[in-house]
């Protein structure tokens, strides 16, 4: 069992992912002070809670995002479209991860699949086979060269979605721009 799976579906104020904002951090589990999300930011099906990571001694900063679902707290909808009509939120409930920036404050820090920022494609490939899915493949030519997404590869029965800083396949020794890691199929 991976780091991740006792994550999933957790809430931000939930032990195990407080553990898991302590190991991230490299303090101890029984800190009772953690850090502060640098941001949040709210939307109507989900927040994402982002935390800037660098450690004492090591250089670069990498950001890890976490993407919390709302969740019904209820099971009737009229009860549900109330609470949402007087502000009140339902749960919130841990989706996905989001990894992005410099691999060095990362080191402490086990990703799924012991894969790594500074990964490129044709690593990720070797450690995690053939991708189930994959997209992002420029169409447009050079013109498109600066798109704010590159190409990606996803493994669903692993839940891992890798991009790499590539705008076209050609490249399979191009780093990886962002891991997302969600919820496994099983």
């Amino acid at each position: 069992m991976d780091a991740f799976e006792s994550l999933w579906g957790s809430a931000p104020t939930a032990a195990a992912f407080r553990a898991h904002l302590c190991a991230l951090h490299g303090l101890p589990v029984d800190t009772t002070a953690l850090p502060a999300p640098t941001s949040i930011r709210a939307f109507h099906d989900c927040e994402y809670h982002t935390y800037r990571v660098v450690q004492p001694g090591m250089a670069g900063a990498a950001q890890v995002a976490y993407c919390f679902d709302r969740k019904p707290s209820c099971t009737s909808s009229a009860a549900a479209e109330e609470k949402e009509s007087k502000g009140q939120h339902e749960r919130l409930a841990l989706g996905a991860v989001h990894v992005t920036g410099d691999a060095s404050p990362l080191r402490t820090w086990q990703l799924p699949h012991n894969l790594q920022l500074d990964h490129t494609g044709r690593a990720v490939i070797q450690a995690l086979g053939e991708p189930e899915r994959k997209g992002g493949a420029s169409v447009a030519g050079p013109a498109s060269a600066n798109a704010s997404s590159g190409v990606w590869m996803a493994w669903d029965r692993l839940g891992v979605q890798v991009e790499l800083c590539a705008t076209d396949w050609e490249q399979p020794d191009a780093r990886i721009r962002e891991i997302t890691l969600y919820t496994p199929t099983k």
